[in-house]
């Protein structure tokens, strides 16, 4: 009986398959809050690089390198991260407990309790910057709250970023403080049906 060829019994992995794995055991070494995954259950979606600077950029010279809080926008953290922006200054309020590996400048946050925010971060941060997960009033009204508590006072700059069908809702809510841009956010591979839009209530460069 002829000898079988060791390799003639392995199965083939088609190119797009080894492709697929590269990319698996690529996100396996990074460090752990950096592979962090969506989770579509949790309305995760994220910014792809492009937005996520441009942001990050506009966040540090919005709050003059002040304080910066990024509210359920965990891509936006990861930017500013990786700026020439002093880290510590930035903190991520985030439901997702898996971002907890960035230690003490990561607050666990739930917006269905939208004053549980520790009292020593009151009123402290020169920039806001939020996503709420759904697109609804109930939600964004509850992001209202923590953003007007972490707020330094009622000049600081805020960033929000939510579905282009909120603006009708988010001009009731602030009484038009928040104006939409003509900056457009973009999601990674573009995944969501929902067009992104982005509102503030300050306007400086490609922020207008």
């Amino acid at each position: 009986m002829e000898a079988l060829n060791a390799d003639e019994g392995a199965p083939q992995l088609s190119a797009e398959t080894m492709a697929a794995l590269a990319e698996f055991y690529q996100e396996q070494m990074k460090p752990a809050s950096e592979g962090v995954s969506e989770d579509w259950s949790l309305s995760q979606f994220w910014y792809d690089k492009a937005t996520a600077d441009a942001v990050a950029k506009e966040a540090v010279a919005a709050s003059k390198n002040g304080r910066i809080a990024c509210l359920s926008t965990p891509t936006i953290y990861k930017a500013l991260r990786g700026m020439h922006y002093n880290k510590k200054k930035a903190t991520l309020f985030e439901y997702d407990r898996r971002f907890g590996s960035f230690g003490k400048h990561f607050v666990f946050y739930d917006y269905k309790s939208p004053d549980d925010v520790p009292p020593e971060l009151h009123h402290t941060f020169d920039f806001v910057c939020a996503d709420p997960p759904f697109l609804a009033r109930e939600c964004l009204a509850k992001f209202l709250v923590t953003m007007a508590l972490l707020c330094k006072d009622a000049s600081t700059p805020v960033l929000l970023l939510t579905g282009a069908a909120m603006a009708p809702i988010v001009t009731d809510l602030t009484g038009g403080s928040l104006k939409q841009l003509k900056f457009v956010p973009r999601h990674e591979k573009e995944r969501l049906q929902n067009p992104f839009a982005a509102y503030a209530n300050f306007a400086h460069g490609e922020f207008v």
